[in-house]
């Protein structure tokens, strides 16, 4: 963003030249102060470009905390902790390499939160089985790999309560207490406005005790606020995240890991993608992260987070 007040000067200063050239020097000249020109600008436009790719992909702590700040408080990005925890999410479950995924996570005793695109259940009805079975959380993920924001509202409902249906059926009666989700929508739905800060967050969330939370996560990471006004009513959270590698687009395994190595902090939320790669990517991870941080379910995570 601090470039941009360069472009705008290199755009002065080459207009005020071209016209002190064009009083003062040769018709020759004017290509050459043109040219020079052209490359100010172009390279201030190559720094804007590498320079929001580098905000997007690094996501660094000014960012998150700006983002964290303007956001609702009832999203939840990371939290603020004193505790060597993190939370590992994995989006676009099940598939067939979830059963490698779940090989890993029990070998390292690592609990996880898995977005479920009920559209991917059919045929994989053992491997959610198998993920509730062995102490992992079901979350919405609606119902095709679609970016959310995308979809008018109504349809945008539509697949929540299917997503909702499909996976409520694979879970037990108590890892979810469904009486006290009006507690919490009643206790969020009221804080709409912009300026609400996130501090009223940690003054919800204790009043709701031990409740386990239903968590959501639009597809692509993009939502609005009328969207997340559906999410509350139907006795979700959105849950986004801070360390996230791109890994549907960057498929590297060695970049991938090192990435989860290099930016997991205490209170963070990991986002992984369930595919093939990931296998590799949580192999080499894992072993470090483990060594540094607790793997704890997104409402453990908030249950231990500190005021801002």
């Amino acid at each position: 963003m601090c470039v941009l007040p360069v472009v705008c000067a290199a755009l002065d200063i080459g207009d005020s030249s071209l016209a002190s050239a064009s009083s003062t020097a040769s018709p020759h000249d004017v290509p050459a102060h043109s040219s020079h020109t052209w490359a100010i600008v172009v390279t201030s436009v190559v720094g804007v470009v590498l320079c929001c790719i580098t905000v997007v992909y690094l996501q660094p702590a000014w960012v998150m905390n700006l983002v964290v700040r303007q956001s609702h408080p009832s999203v939840l990005w990371c939290t603020r902790t004193t505790s060597q925890i993190c939370s590992l999410t994995i989006d676009d479950a099940p598939s067939a390499s979830t059963p490698l995924l779940l090989d890993l996570l029990q070998e390292h005793n690592v609990k996880a939160t898995f977005f479920i695109i009920s559209s991917h259940i059919p045929g994989h009805e053992e491997t959610v089985r198998r993920i509730v079975k062995e102490g992992h959380v079901l979350g919405n993920h609606l119902t095709e790999n679609r970016a959310s924001i995308l979809d008018e509202l109504h349809v945008f409902e539509q697949k929540l309560e299917e997503c909702d249906n499909a996976i409520s059926a694979f879970q037990s009666c108590d890892s979810y207490d469904a009486a006290q989700a009006p507690a919490y929508a009643a206790a969020v739905t009221p804080m709409d406005d912009k300026d609400e800060s996130t501090d009223q967050l940690s003054s919800v969330t204790p009043s709701v005790g031990a409740v386990r939370h239903k968590w959501l996560r639009p597809g692509a990471g993009l939502f609005t606020s009328n969207m997340r006004k559906i999410v509350t009513r139907h006795g979700y959270r959105i849950c986004m995240g801070n360390v996230y590698p791109h890994d549907t687009r960057i498929k590297v395994e060695r970049i991938n890991a090192a990435y989860l190595r290099w930016r997991t902090r205490p209170g963070s939320v990991i986002i992984v993608h369930d595919r093939p790669w990931a296998v590799g990517v949580l192999r080499s991870a894992l072993p470090h992260l483990v060594k540094s941080f607790e793997f704890v379910s997104l409402d453990d995570l908030v249950k231990q987070q500190v005021p801002q």
